[in-house]
């Protein structure tokens, strides 16, 4: 009974890895497709793999220019990791379409609020602009990556205070944040 209950398992893999084959093969194909009709293949594999459905979900949504469309897509997702993935592909396509404030807000969803505040910059008015760099002086002055994202950031807007080139200089050195 083990020996039959292994082999069958071996069966089920193999099964596994040539639908995966199959699948593979008919995705490449569809990067030489118009966008609608790659979008519709990534959706009809899903059920071939279900194990990686969310990510073919998502990269229906990629090519798909209805944002109706992508937010059915995205409703749909079942992980958390794809949910994010998922909040920070819209922001990159309303990037694209010129909408800074609708990234911004994908952006958010995602949690990269660093990013959410470069889309903010693109378009800002004066006021806008000014708000902006205080909060990137506030993330730059936090740890890790985010920080030394929004110290670059930071590093590109024009007159810089003492303070502000202080925090920048210490964060892009990989000094402790300045406060």
């Amino acid at each position: 009974l083990l020996v039959l209950g292994a082999s069958r398992g071996r069966a089920e893999d193999f099964d596994e890895r040539m639908r995966a084959g199959r699948v593979r093969e008919r995705l490449a194909a569809a990067r030489t497709l118009p966008a609608a009709d790659a979008a519709r293949r990534y959706l009809e594999e899903r059920s071939a793999l279900p194990s990686v459905a969310d990510w073919l979900t998502l990269r229906a949504a990629r090519v798909t220019r209805d944002s109706t469309a992508r937010a059915q897509f995205y409703a749909g997702l079942t992980t958390p990791a794809a949910r994010r993935a998922g909040a920070r592909i819209e922001a990159m396509l309303r990037e694209a379409a010129a909408d800074p404030a609708g990234a911004a807000r994908w952006y958010t969803a995602a949690g990269a609020a660093v990013e959410a505040l470069r889309a903010q910059l693109r378009g800002a008015t004066a006021a806008d602009s000014a708000r902006v760099r205080a909060e990137l002086g506030r993330e730059a002055a936090g740890g890790g990556a985010q920080g030394l994202l929004a110290a670059e950031l930071l590093a590109g807007f024009p007159a810089l205070g003492v303070d502000e080139r202080l925090l920048v200089a210490r964060r892009l050195a990989g000094g402790r944040p300045a406060i």
